[in-house]
């Protein structure tokens, strides 16, 4: 059995994901022509956040999703279809979970892989992070909280170091999320790029045009977000009309709050200090050079914490919802 090309986007978060799984869906048949593959196999259409490659994502690291002989199932696709190349992608699969050595012995039977993944600044990361999981995780707690949950993330060499033990010698791009130095500050151009300069591998791709699968919220959508889960019961805790009103609600909500990161001064000070260690593993085994912000450059929405604000939006929802709050 001849192995074939497995090439795996690992994200990370919030650093296109969706865009870039949204071209590859839509170039799917045109790309499969040309011999090159992105699967049935394992994939996931998650309404506004992608269509990613879950099941694969979920058997490598061995959670109650995962699926047996999914491998060979992958090969077995890749056959039936004429292709030697797959492309994967999922936002998660550079994570500090641990792999399945059982999966991993299993996707060296089949395949020769490759690792491509974006990233971003531990700030921006973060910042934008907190405010896709109060959006879509229901998180209920501020910023400072989040991060602290979320702390194993900065740990780059541990996520990292498992995909350099499984691909083959120099197939593992680490990729700084610039857009300004990303090609036509865009990671779907980008990718196309790598894939064609590093891999050999010449795929067609272009950003999808219209509105965006997973458009982001502004500061003010995204407290209006926060006192939904604190007061509300979350998404989970609406019934369908409260959600439909709580919809057209974010649609309008006029945007007052000031621009700038959710982040405090103080957990960016925090920041900045514990990714050295991954910054410096970056540069020194991936030869990729993370850029961080100075903290005195930095630009924070002071408007967030308002009682005043929140107080507003707590009365508005009340009102839209015919219910009154609850602290959860």
């Amino acid at each position: 059995m001849k192995k074939k090309k497995l090439i795996i986007h690992g994200g990370m978060h919030k650093t296109g994901s969706t865009a870039l799984q949204d071209a590859l869906l839509a170039h799917r048949e045109l790309n499969q022509e040309c011999g090159v593959l992105y699967p049935d196999t394992g994939l996931r259409h998650d309404y506004g956040v992608g269509s990613r490659h879950f099941y694969i994502r979920e058997t490598l690291f061995n959670t109650h999703h995962k699926e047996n002989n999914i491998w060979a199932k992958l090969y077995s696709e890749s056959e039936s279809k004429n292709c030697n190349v797959l492309v994967l992608s999922h936002e998660n699969f550079l994570s500090p979970d641990k792999m399945d050595l059982s999966e991993i012995n299993e996707v060296n039977k089949y395949f020769e892989v490759s690792f491509i993944v974006y990233i971003r600044d531990a700030i921006s990361y973060y910042n934008t992070k907190y405010k896709e999981w109060v959006r879509r995780q229901a998180f209920a707690g501020e910023s400072a909280e989040f991060v602290f949950e979320q702390l194993k993330y900065l740990d780059v060499e541990k996520m990292l170091t498992p995909w350099i033990g499984l691909c083959e010698k120099g197939n593992v791009f680490a990729i700084p999320f610039n857009r300004d130095k990303l090609e036509n500050g865009s990671v779907v151009d980008d990718f196309s790029s790598v894939l064609s300069k590093k891999l050999g591998v010449n795929i067609n791709l272009c950003k999808v045009t219209g509105e965006p699968s997973n458009r982001s919220y502004n500061n003010h959508q995204t407290l209006a977000c926060l006192i939904r889960n604190q007061y509300f019961g979350g998404h989970a805790g609406l019934t369908i009309n409260q959600r439909k009103a709580f919809a057209q609600y974010i649609c309008e909500l006029e945007p007052f709050l000031e621009d700038g990161l959710l982040l405090t001064k103080g957990v960016c000070v925090q920041l900045k200090s514990r990714s050295w260690h991954s910054d410096h593993f970056l540069k020194m085994k991936c030869n990729c050079v993370i850029e961080q912000p100075k903290i005195s450059e930095l630009n924070f929405c002071n408007t967030y914490s308002l009682p005043s604000i929140r107080d507003k939006l707590i009365k508005e929802m009340s009102m839209i919802f015919n219910q009154q709050p609850v602290f959860l």
